[in-house]
């Protein structure tokens, strides 16, 4: 009796053990293929967000194709002038920017060259600790001196480089996205017919599926 305990306790840490590595696996293919993945699922979810308006278009009979067009068209207007409504007042924020920077300098500078501010005394503490510890490990403050950081500019325009590529990524996952979403409103229901004949022959499992797809519609 123990020894039947003992392995299906095995086999229970055994299962957990696939299922743990099978969620990680799948996690880790997702991670690979977000490229794949992300304009795959705006796609779809942009598809059922915009299914009403071209509904509404084929009632009026205009032709479902066309109406993904016009709809779509309309979206990208919109989110185009929002940016162009948008872009004068991130280039005033942006040509102010550079006022602020000067001015929260001067301030810092102001700050730490006071001997009787706090945070001037803390500044003279640490470089105590900074010549301290280079005394320790045998460095001279000149040394030290030398090996300064590189200048927060350099950093910066790293940092501006990166969130250029992001942006430029991100646009062309919309694109990506937009063109999925306008064939699959384009093609009306096919998509829905092809995913329930996937579920199974059985009448139980295309109803499950249905169920399934409806309530995502209403969700979106």
């Amino acid at each position: 009796m123990e020894e039947s305990l003992r392995t299906t306790r095995v086999w229970r840490a055994g299962e957990i053990a696939v299922v743990v590595l099978a969620v990680i696996a799948t996690i880790a293919a997702a991670r690979a293929a977000q490229a794949f993945f992300v304009p795959l699922i705006a796609g779809i979810v942009l598809a059922y967000a915009l299914k009403p308006l071209v509904t509404t278009l084929e009632r009026r009979h205009i032709p479902r194709a066309v109406g993904a067009v016009l709809v779509l068209a309309l979206v990208s207007s919109l989110v185009v002038g929002a940016g162009a409504l948008l872009k004068d007042d991130a280039a005033i924020a942006l040509s102010e920017l550079p006022d602020a920077a000067r001015k929260l300098r001067l301030a810092a500078q102001e700050t730490a060259h006071n001997a009787e501010n706090p945070l001037g005394k803390v500044r003279e503490a640490a470089k105590e600790l900074d010549r301290a510890a280079a005394e320790a490990v045998g460095n001279t403050p000149e040394t030290t001196a030398r090996a300064a950081p590189p200048p927060a500019s350099s950093e910066l325009q790293g940092w501006g480089a990166t969130q250029s590529g992001k942006v430029v990524s991100v646009i062309g996952d919309l694109t990506i996205a937009a063109i999925l979403a306008l064939f699959l409103l384009a093609s009306g229901d096919t998509f829905r017919r092809k995913a329930v004949s996937l579920a199974g022959p059985t009448l139980a499992a295309r109803r499950v599926t249905v169920e399934i797809l409806d309530e995502i519609d209403t969700q979106v």
